[in-house]
């Protein structure tokens, strides 16, 4: 280890220490608990609270950046840090160990039991303040025999020269840049013209290189200074290397030398920002170029402070700034950002070799080629990384020396790999908030390559503690959603798919920062790896092979004897995966009383009493197993923040006094549907923000002596649960019994339920109109869904004008319904899906202005119509009117339709269109799809068809897909083939035709 993983370490010290002073300021939860009682000894104990306070302050300030670059390079020091590093964790333990204590006998609180607990746990706490005021003098006398030897930089200032022999993979981001810089024209126009409508606004334009560290920023920017056409356009040019701090005064400074050439020992700002004014507006003729490379500062008033300067110049100079964050280019206003990506193996390749063998075109040994191969992957494309490698392996011939760097640590070689760690603990060093390095480092339990779903992330990181909410009003769940933006942002993480919004990913090297910060820590076990596990250890993942691995995984539980986080590597991923555990490592858990966070999803054994005697679980995963009820002990988990039981299809129960776990915030109930009802007293659970699922139970008294079914929630419950937000289905509803519990859930109150559910399951039975009346959302919804209603008609509240908001609804399986409300006025919906409503016959429409009628808004794009056997289209509709309409599917046995579509009835928007299942159907009229000019593909599924009448079918078609009768076949490569022969792709029957 060197100084700077000991920097890394001590910035990590210094966030868990923040996490226990700010546990016990006096606003907080605990403290109130410990000390908010009148009790005799009142005063002694906040007196040991203030020593135990004054023990991590003085242990905080000496984990300072510099103390520790200073102090901590001894191996003497080294042992203080992990000494220190165990009675963080041990004294984070004991809080939450007193704190449980404290829940379990508030039900309810008495004086005598709280004073018990705090006697029982004070001299815990007087040993704990002692051991850790005996690490801060330690630290004194070590740290002061160590050598003040001055700190390293961690990255040398950057020029504008470049040896273009050593780049490899530009090109293409060279000539893109390029163009915004001397060739793009129509754009800077198009940018000068906005300026003009922003109250005179003469910016300069700028675009902004973003990119991970090592990933080739500043390279590009150099080739882009140097290229010829580049110079040829801009007289002026000037490279500032800006990096953490940007001083106004020594940018500009900078600035004013380089565009006068001369040296200037101006120090007063306001003469230097004038001077070097005048210089760029009687400049008019002679565009700049300014390069502000490696910018950190995302003030934007030191931006504006500069900009007051820079507008001055003429109207054709560019700025180009590099970057690791993208909030540094929204706060400098960049017209254009390029996300700079990895190189690919080829060039990686080339510039490996380079350095390793002297070049690029070098056929390396034989026996070195296939690890010099792995080496490369290992490089993930970084530049940085793939030269500083090779130039490490320049001249070595030993295979074993080869194989070191293969498989070692990328930030764990040796001395000589400093270069690599120091730009990326930059970005470490960057961070926010202790707690966000934090929250960073736990990703090491994320294995290389897996995506990971954003909300997982942050509820794992709120059941360690790290999410501290310092301002007042803010739940744990936005400062998480804050802190994922800031990695994000800061390219420590990326999206994983376009399609997923969901999901994100770390890059290798960043995953392996993650690792070496939080090393001593963390652990992944894998198959066939020897994990490094100690009693130091806290937060285990493990890739689950079967039964194979448990041996391992038993060796893991016994050596960690404090561990906080036990989870498969699967969680992270949303794809189904096996992660069974068996049944002595399940033995082995019951025994982990520190465990945090805790993940047995995907089993099928019995989960034992023992796991409701984990007193400090917040997180418990027990997603897709086959257990058909919880014990009865998970209530008395009273920290527990996270309970998921999603995909548990055989879960009927909950435990009955489930209502006890307070500061259970999210419950994932998605796809139990064996479920039977909702546990008694639900709405004591206040601080639910998450509820997917509500069961409604058979109605309280009345129910139990009908059906003598246990005492279950009814509806009104919900309306106790203020905090819901994001989805929420409501299930069972022909359990209500009286339509007033429906109103009692105040559902038109959850302004933050975007998504909900309403769902009956009442076998044809009909169902009262008042209770689904009643269930009115409130006018922020976006997405609903009505399904299995028994009712005859749907509520009125469906197509108010006020669900402006609304962008998705699903009709289903309403059976008993003959009519739907027009819908005319949902001005945002996008989706409509109707299915399963065979006695449907009717779509009313409203009066629109200037004349007629419409069924539809005409912001839809998306409609689906599925068995509802009786709701023909009609021109009452106005189809034909919804010019944002993309995609229809009409998937319906119609007795009555014969010939389709009529002319005039579909909308020229038209992309997709499926017509199935008709009856009927014996032509396909192709004039009422004549002016489909958008069409792209047409898929018709319909046994009696046999005859395309009209003309031919749109040029825009390019995929056509019918299914009819056996001579329809013969037709269309006779008589119907002018018709259809223009199309690419055209099957008939099954049959492909050329």
């Amino acid at each position: 280890m060197d100084f700077i993983f000991e920097a890394l370490i001590g910035a990590l010290l210094q966030a868990a220490i923040q996490c226990l002073l700010e546990r016990l300021v006096p606003r907080n939860n605990f403290t109130e608990f410990f000390l908010g009682k009148l009790l005799p000894n009142r005063g002694n104990n906040k007196i040991l609270f203030d020593n135990l306070k004054s023990a991590l302050k003085l242990l905080e300030k000496a984990l300072s950046d510099d103390a520790v670059e200073k102090q901590l390079t001894s191996q003497t020091n080294r042992e203080w840090v992990e000494r220190l590093t165990d009675a963080v964790n041990q004294t984070a333990d004991l809080l939450d160990e007193i704190y449980s204590q404290v829940l379990a006998e508030s039900q309810p609180i008495g004086e005598s039991a709280l004073h018990t607990i705090i006697q029982k746990s004070k001299g815990e706490l007087e040993k704990m303040t002692k051991s850790l005021e005996d690490i801060a003098k330690l630290k004194d006398v070590h740290g002061s025999k160590e050598s003040s030897s001055k700190k390293k930089s961690s990255r040398l200032e950057s020029t504008s020269l470049v040896d273009e022999s050593e780049v490899y993979g530009r090109d293409d981001d060279k000539k893109k840049i390029r163009n915004f810089l001397v060739e793009d024209k129509k754009k800077i126009q198009n940018f000068l013209v906005e300026q003009a409508h922003q109250r005179n606004r003469k910016d300069i334009p700028v675009i902004a290189i973003i990119g991970m560290a090592g990933i080739g920023k500043t390279t590009l920017a150099q080739l882009l200074f140097n290229d010829f056409d580049v110079k040829s356009k801009f007289g002026r040019r000037a490279w500032v290397h800006v990096s953490e701090d940007m001083d106004v005064w020594k940018v500009t400074k900078t600035l004013y030398e380089k565009v006068t050439d001369q040296t200037s020992d101006i120090q007063n700002l306001d003469t230097l920002q004038n001077k070097l004014f005048d210089k760029l507006q009687n400049e008019q003729n002679e565009p700049f170029l300014f390069v502000f490379d490696d910018v950190w500062n995302e003030h934007h008033h030191t931006w504006v402070e500069l900009q007051k300067v820079l507008k001055s110049g003429a109207p054709e100079s560019r700025i180009i700034v590099t970057t690791r964050s993208q909030e540094v280019a929204s706060t400098m206003r960049a017209n254009e950002t390029h996300h700079l990506r990895p190189l690919n193996d080829k060039d990686c390749w080339l510039l490996f070799a380079k350095q390793a063998f002297g070049s690029p075109h070098t056929d390396p040994p034989p026996k070195l080629k296939p690890i010099a191969q792995d080496i490369v992957k290992k490089c993930g494309g970084f530049p940085l990384v793939a030269r500083e490698l090779g130039s490490l392996l320049y001249s070595k011939v030993d295979v074993e020396e080869w194989e070191n760097i293969l498989n070692d640590n990328l930030f764990d070689l040796s001395s000589n790999k400093i270069d690599i760690l120091a730009w990326f603990r930059l970005s470490f060093n960057n961070l926010s908030s202790p707690f966000l390095k934090q929250c960073f480092a736990y990703c090491s339990i994320i294995p290389k390559g897996q995506p990971f779903d954003k909300e997982k992330l942050i509820l794992l990181w709120m059941a360690q503690g790290f999410l501290l909410q310092l301002k007042a009003g803010r739940t744990m769940e936005e400062v998480g959603i804050k802190y994922f933006q800031e990695l994000l942002t800061n390219s420590f993480f990326q999206r994983a798919s376009d399609d997923d919004k969901s999901l994100f990913e770390m890059h290798d090297i960043i995953n392996e920062l993650a690792q070496f910060a939080s090393t001593i820590q963390s652990c992944l076990v894998e198959k066939g790896k020897s994990p490094n596990i100690s009693e130091k250890t806290r937060h285990v993942s493990y890739v689950c092979d079967g039964r194979d691995n448990e041996a391992d995984l038993v060796d893991v539980l016994r050596k960690a004897e404090f561990l906080s986080t036990f989870l498969p590597s699967s969680l992270f991923s949303s794809c189904i995966r096996s992660s069974y555990i068996g049944t002595e490592v399940i033995k082995e858990l019951k025994k982990q009383k520190r465990l945090r966070v805790l993940s047995l999803c995907y089993q099928n054994a019995k989960l034992p009493n023992e796991f409701g005697i984990l007193p400090l679980l917040r997180y418990l995963d027990l997603s897709n197993s086959e257990i058909v009820e919880l014990p009865e002990t998970i209530s008395k988990l009273y920290t527990l923040q996270t309970l998921i039981l999603s995909h548990c299809m055989k879960l009927k129960k909950l435990p009955e006094k489930m209502a006890d776990l307070i500061y259970l915030s999210h419950l994932d109930l998605t796809g139990t549907e064996a479920l039977e009802k909702m546990p008694p007293a639900f709405g004591k659970l206040k601080n639910l923000r998450i509820l997917t699922d509500f069961v409604v139970g058979y109605h309280l008294e009345a129910s139990r002596e009908l059906f003598n079914h246990p005492k279950a929630s009814s509806i009104e419950e919900l309306g106790k649960l203020s905090l819901l937000h994001g989805k929420l289905s409501i299930l069972k509803l022909q359990n209500v019994r009286d339509d007033e519990d429906t109103e009692k859930a105040k559902l038109n109150e959850k302004k933050d339920v975007k998504e909900m559910e309403f769902k009956w399951n009442s076998n044809g039975q009909r169902d009262k109109e008042e209770v689904l009346e009643k269930l009115r959302p409130h006018e922020d919804i976006e997405k609903l869904s009505i399904a299995g209603f028994g009712g005859t008609r749907l509520p009125n509240w469906l197509g108010d004008l006020s669900f402006s908001k609304m962008v998705l609804l699903r009709l289903s399986d309403c059976r008993n319904c003959s009519f739907l409300p027009s819908l005319r006025q949902l001005s945002s919906l996008q989706r409509l899906h109707v299915t399963d409503m065979p006695n449907c016959e009717k779509w009313l429409s409203s009066p629109v202005t200037g004349g007629g009628y419409l069924s539809l808004p005409v912001s839809l794009q998306t409609l689906t119509i599925i068995n509802c056997d009786k709701l023909t289209p009609q021109t009452t509709w106005g189809l034909r009117n919804l010019t944002s309409l993309t995609d229809l599917r009409i998937d319906c046995a119609y007795e009555n339709v014969s010939i389709f579509p009529p002319d005039g009835l579909l909308p020229a928007s038209l992309s997709h269109l499926q017509i199935v299942n008709f009856k009927v159907l014996k032509t396909l009229n192709l004039d009422g799809l004549r002016e489909l000019d958008a069409l792209k593909s047409l898929l018709i599924n319909c046994k009696q068809l046999e005859i395309l009448s009209g003309g031919i079918l749109p040029d825009s078609l390019s995929h056509l897909n019918i299914t009819g009768r056996p001579s329809l076949t013969h037709n269309c490569q006779g008589k119907y083939w002018n018709k259809i022969s223009h199309i690419h792709v055209k099957i008939i029957n099954g049959i492909d035709l050329p």
